[in-house]
């Protein structure tokens, strides 16, 4: 119950405590079954991606001399985030398809399979490509690795593109995550079952019990009348 003054509304939070607790196993059923529901449906309606990972490494030279400097280091360290450009663009994408043979791979497809980051302080750039199929993410990035080290050299005058890592083959996919889906759907289920018993409490204004009355309406309970069974309704009835 909740008291109303100048159309505020107050709330018990002892009374509220007390509403959820007698109503925990509504809550619990909820998380259960929506929990189920986002398993059901990461299983049947996500297809599953596995991940391939290469990489390569990046070195200018700023004279020509045979001898790397500090300042060949500190330039190809600034030049990570256009080498991660060019890996994705067009020009490399494109030949990447070409070279692939697929009819079914396009620019913006390929691309979004694609993701290229860069440690910090370094000059290793490693490519991963999602894909439902493990061989085919491998051959994808086997293939921009060897477009990429030709393109980056072409391109940018690059002095060498070496190859660290070739493309690994997955058998165990990196998505979707059965446990991540399952507790975010159990406790989606959990909040929308507590908002809605938080709300028929909140409309709620019926009155219970005699300390309602002395509470809320300020009356003095002079007597009570006994609820009776249905049994005892018939006997004294008879």
């Amino acid at each position: 119950m909740q008291e109303t003054k100048n159309n505020e509304i107050e709330i018990n939070l002892q009374e509220l405590f007390f509403v959820f607790l007698h109503k925990l196993w509504i809550i619990i059923l909820a998380g259960v079954a929506v929990g189920i529901a986002a398993y059901l449906y990461t299983s049947m309606m996500i297809t599953p991606q596995y991940a391939s990972n290469g990489s390569i490494y990046i070195l200018t030279r700023t004279n020509s001399n045979q001898q790397v400097t500090t300042g060949d280091l500190n330039m190809s360290t600034q030049l990570t985030s256009d080498f991660e450009e060019l890996i994705t663009s067009h020009t490399v994408l494109d030949q990447v398809i070409d070279d692939i043979g697929s009819e079914d791979l396009t620019y913006t497809s390929l691309k979004n399979k694609i993701s290229v980051s860069n440690k910090t302080d370094t000059r290793i750039l490693q490519i991963t490509v999602k894909d439902p199929d493990p061989l085919e993410a491998k051959k994808i990035v086997d293939t921009i690795i060897e477009v990429s080290s030709k393109k980056i050299k072409s391109i940018m005058d690059i002095e060498a593109v070496n190859l660290v890592d070739e493309g690994t083959l997955s058998n165990r996919p990196v998505s979707p995550s059965y446990k991540k889906n399952v507790l975010m759907g159990a406790l989606v289920g959990m909040v929308i079952a507590a908002g809605i018993i938080l709300l028929i409490y909140m409309m709620d204004d019926k009155i219970h019990t005699a300390e309602d009355i002395e509470k809320y309406l300020k009356l003095s309970v002079l007597g009570m009348i006994p609820e009776l069974s249905a049994d005892e309704g018939k006997k004294k009835k008879r």
